[in-house]
């Protein structure tokens, strides 16, 4: 295994604490077949305690003449010659040394997009597993970056429903609404009450097989939106909502009924978030 770390200050300012874990895989990760390949800008942006373990210390162009013998050992008087690629590294002694050009274009552009497509035909190519892309949050965030994110696809195997992101840590944040009975959204005016219910109504439509019930005060701002969705019913009367309320009680009252014999078969004192996995999985969710 080949673990490449590029632009070690950058990483070890994101993720110090990770520092420990560095150390110990440069230490003793050769004995297990695990090996580093480390970039920095400097010869002192990798702490001593982790160069210690490394045994081929390869130079590119740096600043400073004394830096190749920190890095390398004695020199004797030997520095790289000014040309892209050209380098100092330590075997037995100091050695001069040319690195390869990946390709033979005119110009760093051209280079960097043939790189591009290279790697893109690789990854099409490719059918195993990948490595996780490094975590980020969009600049835009809709509906669809939300869905298809590949956290998602397990949150709503699960019965869970991702309605955007955690932007400190850049991952998916879902509803478990086998947990929750109320789950309140509160804010100001205008700052996303009914957008947030819209986002709702739409990842449940497409990916959930629920009941879906739309109340609101009369207005009508949802109601476009619960037709476009299917939801199960859209109530803004006084009317339709005594008529919905019944038909809640008397729902309820199946459902409590049906938990008493899903208890009386599993012969154990069965919580209410397990029985509702079970109606979320054979009914749906009202």
């Amino acid at each position: 295994m080949i673990v490449l770390l590029d632009n070690y200050e950058a990483f070890n300012e994101l993720y110090a604490e990770y520092e420990p874990t560095i150390t110990t895989i440069s230490r003793e990760g050769g004995n297990y077949g695990i090996f580093m390949v480390i970039t920095a800008s400097n010869a002192n942006s990798v702490k001593f305690k982790i160069t210690q373990n490394i045994r081929l210390m390869c130079t590119l162009q740096l600043n400073d003449k004394y830096d190749y013998v920190s890095l390398v050992g004695q020199t004797n008087g030997l520095e790289p010659e000014q040309v892209k690629g050209r380098g100092l590294c330590k075997v037995e002694t100091a050695l001069e040394y040319q690195t390869a050009l990946s390709c033979d274009v005119i110009n760093e552009g051209e280079r960097v997009q043939h790189l591009r497509s290279i790697f893109k035909e690789m990854d099409n190519a490719w059918t195993g597993h990948s490595a996780k892309a490094i975590p980020f949050v969009p600049e835009e965030v809709t509906v669809q970056t939300i869905t298809e994110h590949e956290e998602s696809d397990l949150y709503i195997e699960q019965g869970l429903v991702p309605i955007g992101y955690n932007v400190t840590e850049a991952e998916i944040v879902a509803i478990d609404f086998s947990g929750i009975s109320v789950y309140p959204v509160l804010g100001n005016e205008q700052t996303g009450k009914t957008n947030f219910i819209k986002e709702l109504l739409c990842i449940m439509s497409n990916e959930f097989d629920w009941d879906v019930y739309v109340i609101e005060p009369s207005g009508g701002m949802l109601q476009r939106d619960a037709s476009k969705y299917q939801a199960d019913g859209y109530i803004d009367n006084t009317d339709d909502l005594d008529s919905f309320m019944d038909g809640l009680i008397d729902e309820m009252k199946v459902r409590h009924k049906d938990l008493k014999d899903f208890r009386g078969q599993e012969e154990q004192d069965v919580t209410e978030q397990v029985y509702m996995k079970k109606i979320s999985k054979n009914h749906g969710i009202g």
